[in-house]
């Protein structure tokens, strides 16, 4: 599309109406001169370019107000065209800015006088836009982030220079094998153009095979457009094992296991981080409905609170390795074990200690402990030495022992809430020589006490 404007005119009249509607308020009109060239062209549908030359070589700005005559002005933009050569411009407008209206367009020429910065109008032209040059294309619609290992892609529609403005997007997805797991996801926006959508084969019972994808487009004039997006191939998925695992009730774990490769049954093998691995477990289950396992572990048959080991096993092959913490009160022997852990104070067996000291008053409230482990701070060595068991997690009853390189400290734990909280019973606490429970709750694992390790009793 062509037209070419060379037109003598007399003084440019402009009303302040059309000006203050325009934004630019009163211009100075001016003779213009003749022999001025306005020439339109569309190269691609969506695009009017715009031409303009022979104009005084010391015009160095033009401006140029657009607008349909669809609606009136509803669609007025000011544009600025650049410079080509003495006395020639160069405008490109996308009809995006007008609604891709058909019709008559009109096209105003300004410039800016150098002497008093006032507007001048130079030249008032127009030109038709058909509707094969005004026809909007479609949004670019890609697949990405596709992974074939989760069962997850992202759906992305971006609006171009070229298309409509996009209000909002929908996308269907479904199993080409079966529609009933059909589901609408609303695509969301990043403010510039784009949306887009996670599909997640969870959302669709999990059905393997090729997943259609439709995309429905609101524009912001009220329109609305289908279009057909990329197939997703899943039919060799295997998507990787998911546990779930929570406190089912005191002393006993549950946890579920998803998308295990077969119905085999699943073998599992349970540990607590104290001791290392001498309360290590192993259990079986059977698949409890499709790809999902269930199974149990009793704390009973493990020691310890703090961090647990949970493995899963299938045929001999492992699935998958995870943690899961495990706290005092979860413990259904917790009563039984601070019960049986926090003895009868034995003053008569605390004879080998001085007494008023830390050690007297340990072995007071713990009369498991040995006789002769010296001081404080060497209870921990001499304990093992013994035999007994050590570690960094707190229990009712096990003995505190701080080792702070000089004669260190213990005392006999009685409330446990984290590694960080906890309470102590203890002798000879600022020079207090009597078994009191002086801090309350206190973080043992602060650097000024010393090295801090855990007795426990056998």
């Amino acid at each position: 599309m062509q037209r070419r404007f060379m037109r003598k005119y007399k003084k440019l009249l402009l009303t302040s109406a059309f000006l203050l509607a325009a934004g630019w308020g009163l211009v100075q009109p001016v003779q213009a001169n003749t022999g001025i060239n306005v020439i339109t062209s569309s190269p691609t549908a969506g695009i009017l370019e715009v031409q303009v030359t022979n104009l005084p070589d010391d015009i160095s700005n033009l401006q140029l107000p657009i607008w349909s005559e669809h609606q009136g002005q509803d669609d007025l933009h000011w544009y600025s065209a650049s410079k080509t050569g003495p006395g020639s411009f160069s405008l490109r407008v996308y009809l995006k800015n007008h609604h891709f209206d058909t019709g008559s367009y009109q096209i105003h020429l300004y410039t800016t006088d150098t002497v008093n910065g006032q507007l001048k109008g130079l030249l008032p032209a127009s030109t038709q836009v058909s509707k094969e040059n005004a026809a909007p294309q479609h949004p670019v619609i890609q697949l990405t982030e596709l992974d074939v290992n989760r069962g997850t892609y992202k759906i992305s529609v971006q609006e171009t220079d070229l298309t409509k403005f996009i209000r909002s997007v929908s996308v269907a997805s479904w199993s080409a094998s079966d529609q009933s797991n059909l589901k609408w996801y609303e695509a969301s926006s990043n403010g510039q153009g784009e949306f887009s959508a996670r599909v997640d084969i969870r959302n669709h019972q999990k059905i393997k095979g090729n997943y259609l994808n439709h995309v429905y487009v609101t524009y912001t004039d009220g329109s609305r457009m289908g279009y057909v997006a990329e197939q997703v191939d899943f039919t060799n998925l295997q998507l990787p094992v998911e546990v779930a695992i929570q406190l089912k009730q005191k002393g006993i774990f549950q946890f579920s296991a998803e998308n295990i490769p077969s119905s085999a049954p699943l073998s599992y093998a349970v540990w607590s981080d104290e001791g290392g691995q001498d309360d290590l477990r192993w259990y079986s289950t059977s698949q409890s409905q499709s790809e999902l396992f269930k199974g149990e572990i009793s704390l009973s048959n493990h020691k310890g609170t703090g961090t647990y080991h949970l493995h899963l096993y299938q045929e001999g092959r492992g699935l998958l390795p995870m943690t899961f913490q495990v706290k005092q009160e979860d413990r259904a022997d917790a009563p039984l074990a601070a019960a049986l852990a926090l003895h009868e104070p034995d003053y008569a067996g605390a004879g080998s200690y001085p007494v008023g000291q830390c050690t007297w008053g340990a072995k007071v409230l713990a009369p498991w402990a040995g006789s002769w482990w010296g001081n404080g701070g060497q209870w921990a060595a001499s304990a093992r030495a013994a035999g007994f068991r050590t570690g960094s997690s707190p229990q009712v009853g096990a003995i505190a022992c701080w080792d702070d390189g000089g004669y260190g400290h213990v005392g006999v734990v009685t409330h446990v809430e984290s590694d960080t909280r906890i309470q102590i019973k203890e002798a000879n606490y600022l020079g207090k020589q009597y078994i009191d429970n002086f801090r309350g709750w206190f973080d043992p694992t602060a650097s000024y006490w010393g090295h801090l390790t855990y007795i426990y009793p056998n």
